[in-house]
């Protein structure tokens, strides 16, 4: 497990590069002024005097002029991913403070529709699971990062392949630092497609047909006719003529370039294309080094490797079709009609790698997501649970709910047997949904190959299904019973689809009805559940339940969350606290404290009470 040191100093470090990046930055901006003051008094010097030694200079001057741009280019590349970092392990820290809610996605748009626990388990939304664990940079690894967090029904074997892609990947803190930071997207993130998929994934999906090879002659002819023009005025008016024709076919040809850009290179804005494959390329060569020994991380390092190198070549083809912006750029590579030997770059690309774009930014996703696992593994620690096929199917000792601060966390042991069912009562507040919760993310945190919170755990991969928050749908005018009905209807559907292979959590159902029926309505289900093999935890403040474990004793476990009063308000008790210590005892509860907690609140409640 990670020290929150470790992030610490990283970030220190970070932040130390970060300034002296820009001392040099600064230093190469001073130089880049003083060669374009120095180009521009040559370029006086000839048209005043016509020396062939100020040409030579000015042209001398704009090479080194270029030069220091690039070096400014990569500078400012190097401070930004210097920023990113520092902004990576700033943000480690305070996940292992237990503060993760920093508005980063937080994964509440990967649900749309009904899932069968995502909410109730607190997997999306601030402060949630994904929230915990997103640390990738790309949209593609946040959106594999959310599938694998949603998929309840892989086969066992995936998950252990997984599991050992974790462990292989937890202790190289340096390399899925430098993964998150190398595909960040800044701006650039903003400006993608809603799709998620990105500039050039989008312009591949539409491009139309390259430039017909027979306008090749054309533009070779085109181009010594600039040269010739260019010469001919340099001959007859010397250096004034040179610059003049220089001047005279740029602004000839800058229709050409531009229609040969709109006419093939279709609305495919160069610069942010070129910064999210830049950024896809840089993350696919990290994920290429990805360290490790497990069996599957070898096949991701040899398809990212093949990936990257493709992708530098695209971001090269990119980086020259968005020189255009540069009025330098405009001027040679205008004359030269530049862009068409970009488009045909550019097609070319397309017609070899085109099809192949979409699964490389899928190894990309695979990857991130997993440094995303293995980053939450090495900050919060846990168990590795043991999956097994038989014996108990569910069991812990000092399981507690990950999302809780690692401080103030409280753990309790649990065993359950298949078909069995877990009647929990308690006092409200007293820990019920906590504990219901820490048992199905449990199984969560399983699947998706993380260590368990809780000291040691064995248990067998099911399907989830959950009924604890459910609320009324005004728009569709539904009570919040009608809504707990049809929650209920479609998990049993599921317990039903997965023939029993499913740890079902009820949390105080029905209790939009009068007690009676609630009551009745409970055992319906739970007797509808008998022969179906399902793994159920029930919460409730029914203590009449309790009647079935004398009937099943093998079937019924019961347990409860106790609670005691704290009496020391003023006379009537107002002022009076209930005091939890959230520990699991066998049995159900022998008191509550529904009436304590309205006195202390000051309402009216029976005399003697």
């Amino acid at each position: 497990m990670m020290d929150a040191d470790d992030h610490a100093q990283a970030a220190a470090a970070a932040v130390e590069a970060d300034q002296r990046l820009g001392r040099q930055r600064g230093l190469a901006s001073l130089l880049r002024l003083a060669v374009f003051a120095l180009i521009v008094f040559l370029v006086i010097l000839s048209l005043e005097s016509g020396s062939q030694m100020a040409v030579l200079g000015a042209a001398g001057g704009m090479v080194g002029f270029v030069a220091l741009a690039l070096w400014i280019g990569r500078l400012d590349d190097r401070r930004g991913h210097q920023q990113r970092l520092a902004g990576y392990h700033r943000r480690g820290t305070e996940r292992m403070a237990g503060v993760w809610d920093h508005g980063q996605d937080d994964g509440a748009a990967l649900v749309t529709g009904w899932h069968p626990y995502a909410r109730d388990l607190d997997l999306i939304g601030p402060g949630g699971l994904y929230a915990l664990l997103n640390t990738a940079g790309s949209t593609a690894g946040r959106q594999a990062l959310g599938r694998i967090l949603l998929d309840d029904d892989e086969a066992s074997d995936q998950v252990l392949v997984r599991q050992q892609q974790v462990a292989a990947l937890t202790p190289a803190h340096a390399w899925r630092a430098e993964l998150a930071v190398s595909t960040a997207e800044d701006a650039v993130r903003a400006r993608s497609t809603a799709s998620g998929t990105g500039l050039m994934a989008d312009w591949l999906g539409r491009r139309g047909d390259p430039p017909p090879p027979w306008l090749a002659l054309p533009v070779w002819l085109l181009r010594l006719l600039a040269a010739g023009v260019i010469i001919t005025l340099a001959t007859v008016a010397g250096t004034e003529g040179l610059w003049l024709g220089l001047l005279i076919m740029a602004i000839a040809y800058y229709p050409l370039n531009l229609y040969c850009v709109r006419r093939w290179a279709g609305a495919l804005r160069a610069e942010d294309a070129r910064s999210q494959v830049v950024r896809q390329a840089r993350g696919l060569a990290v994920l290429a080094q990805a360290p490790g020994q497990a069996p599957a991380l070898e096949s991701l390092r040899q398809q990212a490797g093949a990936a990257a190198a493709a992708l530098e070549s695209l971001a090269q083809i990119l980086d020259a079709h968005a020189k255009r912006a540069n009025a330098l750029w405009l001027v040679v590579g205008g004359i030269i009609l530049i862009e068409w030997r970009n488009v045909i770059r550019l097609h070319a690309w397309a017609d070899q790698h085109g099809s192949s774009y979409a699964a490389w930014l899928e190894v990309l996703g695979q990857g991130e997501a997993l440094a995303c696992l293995a980053t939450c593994a090495a900050e919060q620690g846990g168990c590795q649970p043991e999956i097994v096929d038989h014996g108990p199917v569910f069991e812990a000792e000092e399981l507690a709910h990950p999302l809780l601060p690692r401080a103030t966390r409280i753990g309790n042991d649990i065993h359950l047997e298949e078909g069995q069912v877990l009647l929990l009562t308690g006092a409200n507040a007293s820990g019920k949904s906590t504990f219901l919760r820490s048992v199905a993310l449990a199984q969560v945190m399983a699947r998706l190959g993380l260590p368990v919170c809780a000291r040691s755990c064995r248990l067998r991969l099911l399907r989830l299904a959950t009924v604890m928050r459910v609320h009324d749908d005004l728009l569709a005018g539904r009570s919040r019973f009608q809504a707990e009905v049809e929650a209920l209807r479609r998990v049993l559907d599921l317990v039903e689809a997965s023939q029993g292979r499913v740890l079902l959590v009820l949390d105080e159902i029905l209790g939009g009805t009068n007690s009676r029926e609630r009551h009745l309505g409970t055992r319906a289900i739970l007797d509808h559940l008998r022969g179906r093999d399902a793994l159920a935890l029930v919460s409730t403040h029914d203590l009449a339940l309790a009647d079935l474990a004398s009937d099943e004793a093998q079937r019924f476990h019961l347990a409860h969350f106790a609670d005691r009063a704290r009496l020391d308000g003023d006379a009537q008790g107002h002022g009076a606290d209930v005091i939890f210590d959230y520990r699991l005892r066998p049995g159900v509860v022998a008191s509550t404290n529904a009436l304590a907690v309205m006195r202390s609140a000051g309402l009216p409640v029976p005399p003697g009470a």
